[in-house]
């Protein structure tokens, strides 16, 4: 808690042969000195949440409600998009992160503020848009997991909330979760968190989407978490003894799909990972100062949930987690791995290069705020790869099946596989719910970075030389070629200006909040490609009608180089749909 600045920590410990263990450190919030408590503070649950609308979903379907067979436009009051020629999306593909939906953050990630519609008109008007056959590769859908929770809510006819107090956590005495956006009423003692920086203590406002609610803005106690987690753990059945999902349900639960036989895989909503070389499946959850993890060994009859109220509460949960692992199974602790022999020295550049998941927009400006996303493979050029990322990091090893590798310390699982299109496709062990893929040049980080640093200093420059050359021909009495040169340098300072401020505005700006809105001063510079553009246009229409037209070879250099850069200016922001932007 003092390395990583948490205020406060919830933990929940189940063992079927030990007992349980359910505890709180710490206090809700670093500004108070309120502690926590183990059967009232309520931790939100993040995309842990997900866990519930899969339990809930197989017990509708253990009701006859619906299959997960079923095709998802069968229980809609819409219809989704298809991805050309491809089978319609299942509820399975749904439950495993299949749709071939790309991510919307803007629709579908986090709000800060309820949406006054009714639910499926939201889901309606905030349709992500495929791109991908259903089937072909995981990637991670908050969209996709609403939807599973508004067909459950027309399936039962009652409101998701109720149908879910009504068949799992009510039977399970989890009295103290709920689902905020819907449940208002309940007096809750939510933990927060705080953000620390320099030492001082911030309040981070609660930005859980209220659009996908059921699967991010539920909030619960580590008992209730026990509870969940001790049904899940004895094939279905409650502690009182009552089930509340079939063998057959639990049997699909965790049944597993993974990208290589090797490879952690996806069940019904829950993920499998690993951690000191065991395996666990569950699910994890992130907020802006709540980071929580539920991970489950049903073979061991063994279940750990962890919620860290900190803004650096992904590492910390992650180091938490593995050192309890190594508590609980000291057999499964890893040494590092050899390094590979001769046979494996070379040859590796056709792994190497920059990925980006798939998870993520392809279809507006949004594309934008994800530029940061990528990760780079790199051959060592000793046998292994080397990768760097925020997501996945470290040295990976051959295996005897070339296209497996793995951490030469965490043991994790890494591999590769080929795209419909053809192209490079790269699987991470600890998520097995997001695909990437390997970059074009013009997709990748220090492409764009180049890019931006010519737009700005390549047409603040010629546009200083512009307004040289005008100011030049205005006292030889040149006036019209005088005007024809101002145009096009002032056509250069809003390119140059549009750019450095917009780059400012990208740096300035959290992940979190760009998430959650584009930043207001944007719109108005997206406005400054169409002034520059308009001020290009009427120069060119002046040279066509002989007047203002360049005089000698540099001058002509000089107005082709800007209408070049300008060109390749809206190519660039084409590329990005930053002209074409269309989010809801």
């Amino acid at each position: 808690m003092a390395i990583h600045q948490t205020p406060g920590i919830g933990v929940s410990l189940v063992s079927l042969r030990h007992g349980v263990i359910s505890r709180t450190y710490g206090h809700a919030d670093l500004t108070e000195s309120k502690p926590l408590d183990p059967e009232s503070a309520a931790f939100p649950l993040a995309s842990i949440s997900k866990a519930l609308v899969a339990v809930a979903l197989l017990r509708a379907q253990d009701l006859a409600l619906l299959s997960l067979d079923d095709a998802a436009n069968a229980q809609l009051d819409f219809a989704l998009p298809e991805f050309p020629g491809s089978r319609a999306i299942r509820l399975r593909d749904l439950a495993r992160h299949e749709a071939g939906f790309e991510e919307r953050w803007m629709a579908t990630g986090a709000g800060a503020t309820p949406d006054p519609r009714p639910w499926g008109e939201i889901l309606a008007s905030t349709q992500p848009k495929p791109i991908a056959p259903p089937g072909a590769y995981a990637n991670y859908s908050n969209y996709g997991a609403a939807l599973l929770s508004y067909v459950i809510e027309r399936a039962s006819g009652q409101p998701y909330h109720e149908f879910l107090k009504a068949q799992v956590t009510g039977p399970l005495g989890m009295d103290s979760t709920h689902i905020r956006h819907q449940e208002r009423a309940h007096a809750l003692d939510v933990a927060q968190g705080s953000s620390v920086r320099g030492g001082v203590a911030k309040a981070v406002p609660d930005l859980f989407n209220k659009r996908t609610h059921p699967v991010g803005d539920v909030v619960s106690t580590p008992s209730d978490m026990a509870r969940l987690m001790r049904m899940l753990l004895s094939d279905g059945i409650a502690p009182d003894g009552r089930r509340i999902l079939s063998r057959a349900a639990m049997s699909e639960l965790f049944d597993i799909k993974a990208p290589h036989p090797e490879m952690p895989g996806m069940g019904i909503l829950l993920a499998q990972k690993d951690l000191g070389g065991k395996r666990f499946i569950g699910h994890g959850g992130d907020g802006p100062a709540i980071h929580t993890d539920m991970i489950l060994s049903p073979e061991d009859g063994f279940g750990l949930f962890i919620a860290f109220l900190s803004a650096p509460g992904p590492s910390a949960r992650n180091d938490f987690a593995r050192a309890i692992v190594r508590r609980a199974f000291p057999a499964s602790r890893l040494e590092p791995l050899p390094l590979p022999g001769p046979p494996f020295g070379s040859g590796l550049s056709h792994l190497a290069g920059d990925y980006r998941f798939y998870r993520w927009t392809f279809s507006s400006i949004e594309r934008l705020l994800q530029l940061t996303s990528e990760f780079r493979v790199l051959d060592s050029g000793r046998g292994t790869l080397v990768v760097r990322g925020r997501l996945a990091k470290g040295e990976y090893v051959p295996t005897q099946d070339r296209s497996l590798w793995r951490n030469r310390l965490t043991g994790e699982y890494l591999s590769f596989s080929q795209g419909l299109d053809g192209a490079r496709l790269l699987h991470l062990g600890n998520y097995p719910f997001m695909t990437a893929y390997r970059l074009g040049w013009l997709d990748r980080r220090s492409t764009n970075q180049m890019a931006y640093s010519l737009f700005t200093w390549g047409a603040g420059g010629l546009a200083a030389v512009l307004a040289v050359l005008g100011l030049r021909a205005y006292l030889a009495g040149r006036r019209r070629a005088s005007v024809g040169h101002g145009l096009l340098a002032a056509c250069g300072m809003i390119v140059a200006w549009g750019t450095h401020a917009a780059v400012a505005i990208a740096l300035g700006f959290s992940e979190a909040e760009l998430q959650k809105a584009i930043p207001a001063p944007v719109h108005w510079l997206l406005a400054l490609p169409f002034l520059a553009g308009l001020m290009a246009l009427l120069h060119l229409g002046a040279v066509a009608t002989g007047r203002g037209r360049p005089a000698g070879p540099f001058e002509c250099a000089a107005q082709a180089g800007m209408l070049a850069l300008y060109a390749a200016f809206l190519f660039h922001l084409n590329h990005w749909n930053a002209l074409g932007w269309h989010y809801p």
